[in-house]
């Protein structure tokens, strides 16, 4: 039910003296922010915390009133305290918006206009946050009283799994795994700096996979409904991986309605160092929708093909990249001192034509 003419941000203020407790100061959820914003549906909060220009913004009366866009169905409850669980009760469930995750509530409010709202009671970038592994989109749906039917990412039937309500720090994770970059010649690289490692044995297979991708975290969280066996996908330990080098840009062409993506393609080495044993792949990564990162128009017409690949996978299209030969490179003896061979025609990515974070708009 949309809201009459006086909007939201009025009726919520006056609903305030009869909602808020007097001791809504203290945070009871992890990374929880001092956000009061409630909405009459799933689809115009997470429409609001998509167009937030930072989580500092939450804060800010003119950021959100910004990014709500005068949408009369959102608007800020009262006051500025945090949240009490008394007030939104516990989370459904993690839920993604752009560049933000957020973990949703419901709540009730007695007004004339209507009862039942929705909540993002912690809303933090993905660049910097993830959720924990097992923590894929449940295949339940939940039902909420705004009328909304929709699946979670951390829950299962019963409810939230306890291990998803704690996020993992991407930039802490990182430091853990890896290094500082090295570069070991023009082209190969020590391991780059994602949790994620999806790989695939050709091409090919990589791109049957991502033309099912649906959401992001089908790529972050190891989905095996997009790497599977069957396409030649599995997934490898990041820490197992020693090179990789950028061969250019992979743009998903899915069922007719259904979302487009764009993708980072690299060439990655894996060394096991219980066995020595040397594996390679092909590892897609920073998944961004097709509206929100277009790439720039050298990067658009620059590509190319692997003929070195087996069969129909030499057909892959490469964007933003070129054709040409990647000299062998000896890793240091602290990688095992592999020696990678001379590629003598390959796909190779041109340095401008990664998927930077400030090049996700149009």
């Amino acid at each position: 039910m949309r809201l009459d003419k006086i909007g939201i941000v009025g009726l919520l203020s006056l609903m305030l003296v009869s909602l808020a407790p007097t001791n809504a100061k203290a945070q009871f959820l992890p990374n929880q922010t001092r956000n009061r914003v409630i909405c009459k549906s799933i689809n115009s909060l997470t429409a609001y915390v998509q167009k937030l220009p930072s989580i500092a913004a939450t804060t800010d009366r003119v950021a959100v009133r910004a990014a709500i866009l005068n949408d009369p169905n959102c608007g800020w409850l009262g006051a500025t305290a945090y949240f009490t669980e008394a007030e939104i009760g516990q989370p459904l469930g993690w839920l993604y918006a752009g560049d933000y995750l957020y973990l949703l509530h419901a709540l009730t409010v007695h007004t004339s206009q209507g009862s039942n709202f929705v909540h993002a009671s912690t809303i933090v970038r993905r660049s910097e946050w993830r959720l924990p592994a097992d923590c894929d989109v449940s295949p339940y749906k939940v039902s909420l009283p705004t009328g909304d039917n929709y699946r979670f990412f951390g829950r299962t039937k019963a409810g939230m799994k306890p291990h998803c309500m704690t996020l993992v720090n991407v930039r802490g994770e990182i430091d853990r795994l890896n290094r500082p970059p090295v570069a070991y010649s023009e082209h190969w690289w020590s391991r780059p700096q994602w949790r994620q490692a999806n790989v695939c044995r050709d091409l090919m297979g990589m791109a049957n996979g991502l033309d099912k991708v649906v959401n992001e975290q089908q790529i972050r969280n190891d989905s095996t409904d997009v790497f599977s066996r069957k396409q030649g996908c599995t997934q490898r330990d990041v820490r197992k991986l020693v090179a990789s080098r950028f061969m250019g840009l992979y743009w998903s062409r899915p069922t007719p309605g259904k979302k487009e993506f764009w993708f980072e393609v690299h060439h990655v080495i894996f060394r096991d160092p219980a066995s020595g044993a040397v594996t390679e792949g092909y590892m897609p990564v920073n998944p961004v929708r097709d509206r929100l990162f277009s790439p720039n128009s050298h990067c658009a017409v620059s590509q190319s093909h692997d003929p070195s690949q087996p069969g129909q996978a030499s057909n892959v299209v490469l964007y933003g990249s070129r054709r040409g030969a990647v000299p062998g490179v000896t890793l240091p003896a602290e990688d095992g001192g592999i020696a990678i061979p001379t590629i003598p025609s390959t796909a190779i990515g041109l340095s401008d034509c990664y998927i930077d974070p400030t090049l996700r708009r149009r």
